[in-house]
């Protein structure tokens, strides 16, 4: 009786939050003008995180540095991003949007949920261990009265404990309702750990699980669709694009769209000519490199990612992940890009486009058998980078070869965490493995024979 009074008052709570938002869609162009006034964006030039640390960040001057994130450094070398209260905020709005959207759609029961609990495996961990973490105050204090609690698990140092801790919260919660997880292969991992160390089955474990909240777009897909066929009778929803710098977009429930976040960041969009463009002056269907400027200090920066414009909800154009800008793999001057390989694969059986340094070739990567022609095609997409043409027609690059993997993403994280000593649920894989690829090969090897 009690949890329900808690929920009525958060709903009401949070129902102004997502009504200014709704009604923030209908105007966009004004709501970012306004927001670009208030960040004080005048000619900066668009900068990367290097370049920030050299030449200091906008800290608006009535906020202070509260606290410095990190980077999971999947993209790259691990970034202290310097968060301010506004920046807090941010993402606060953020979830208090999405969840009124889930609590106003889905009728639960107990509201009892698990988040992301990242393993602590590294010596000195930093960073935040749950979603959770990014609430406080009122909205923090009700979210944790329906948290699933696993108690020790910040100690454990070998992922076997801690599978085994996270399992057994939720065998210890059969009124389990919510999960919200970022890889998909995380779920997956401990279905998988449920079933075959513990002798149970997924729907003795979850009798009332109703709703999973995980990635779901790019090279998460497949797995997303994995779960979904494990928990049939489960609703899913895709992830919107979250990063340590920003909450960029949430997604909600009657849409298959993303919607940004245009009141709490300003986005911009850097088409193939290097013109800068504004939300309102996108076009669907288009592929551009996002900038964004934030309430922390980060004022037009370059986040690196790639997104593509999907469609509009009220007037407001949306966008979802497709690949990072500085993923790139050079053997012989080819200069591959993932965008090229993502759009390469899509619609195909392969999952995985890995350099091979010692044999100067691409290996396709896929969790079933694909055929001359398949191969052929994934080829031919690639075969549009001129640079990657040319080195094929003279000999630089030999011919592409395929190789089969079951359990495929998973594989690849299991490769990231060990060689990366990257948090499990932080793992966002892409496409092109442009990072280390000689020990992916070899890992993935080990671990065929």
């Amino acid at each position: 009786m009690l949890n329900h009074i808690f929920l009525l008052f958060y709903k009401t709570y949070a129902s102004f939050y997502f009504k200014k938002f709704k009604s923030n869609l209908k105007t966009p162009h004004i709501i970012q003008e306004k927001l670009k006034r208030d960040l004080q964006i005048d000619n900066q030039i668009p900068q990367t995180f290097e370049e920030f640390k050299k030449s200091g960040f906008n800290i608006p001057k009535n906020e202070t540095i509260i606290a410095y994130e990190l980077t999971s450094g999947s993209g790259g070398a691990t970034k202290k991003i310097p968060y301010t209260k506004s920046l807090m905020k941010s993402f606060q709005i953020m979830f208090i949007i999405w969840s009124y959207d889930v609590l106003k759609n889905i009728s639960f029961r107990s509201l009892k949920m698990f988040f992301t609990v990242s393993p602590q495996f590294i010596e000195n961990p930093q960073g935040l261990k749950d979603d959770s973490e990014y609430l406080s105050g009122v909205t923090g204090w009700l979210v944790k009265r329906f948290l699933v609690q696993v108690p020790g698990v910040s100690s454990l140092k070998d992922s076997n404990s801690y599978k085994k801790a996270i399992c057994q919260s939720f065998i210890e919660t059969p009124d389990l309702e919510i999960i919200s997880v970022w890889s998909p292969t995380y779920l997956l991992e401990m279905v998988d750990y449920l079933e075959n160390n513990m002798g149970i089955s997924r729907q003795s474990a979850f009798p009332k699980l109703k709703f999973i909240s995980a990635w779901g777009h790019a090279n998460a897909e497949a797995d997303f669709h994995k779960l979904q066929k494990l928990f049939p009778n489960v609703i899913f929803q895709k992830k919107g694009l979250l990063a340590t710098e920003a909450p960029l977009s949430i997604p909600l429930i009657n849409s298959d769209l993303q919607v940004p976040l245009i009141n709490e960041v300003y986005f911009e969009f850097l088409d193939d000519q290097n013109n800068l463009l504004k939300l309102n002056e996108v076009k669907q269907g288009s592929i551009y490199e996002m900038i964004i400027s934030q309430k922390g200090g980060l004022v037009r920066y370059k986040i690196k990612d790639l997104v593509k414009i999907t469609g509009k909800i009220s007037n407001t154009p949306c966008f979802e992940f497709v690949a990072r800008a500085d993923k790139l793999t050079d053997l012989v001057g080819e200069k591959l890009h993932e965008l090229d390989t993502y759009q390469a694969i899509e619609g195909s059986k392969v999952k995985f486009v890995v350099p091979d340094k010692e044999n100067k070739r691409y290996i396709f990567l896929s969790e079933s058998h694909l055929s001359e022609a398949e191969i052929d095609k994934v080829e031919k997409g690639l075969r549009k980078n001129i640079h990657y043409h040319n080195a094929r027609e003279l000999g630089q690059l030999k011919t592409p070869v395929h190789c089969t993997i079951e359990n495929l993403n998973s594989r690849i994280s299991q490769v990231y965490e060990h060689i990366f000593k990257i948090k499990k649920g932080d793992i966002k894989l892409g496409p092109l493995i442009y990072r280390n690829p000689d020990q992916v090969i070899s890992l993935l090897n080990k671990s065929e024979s």
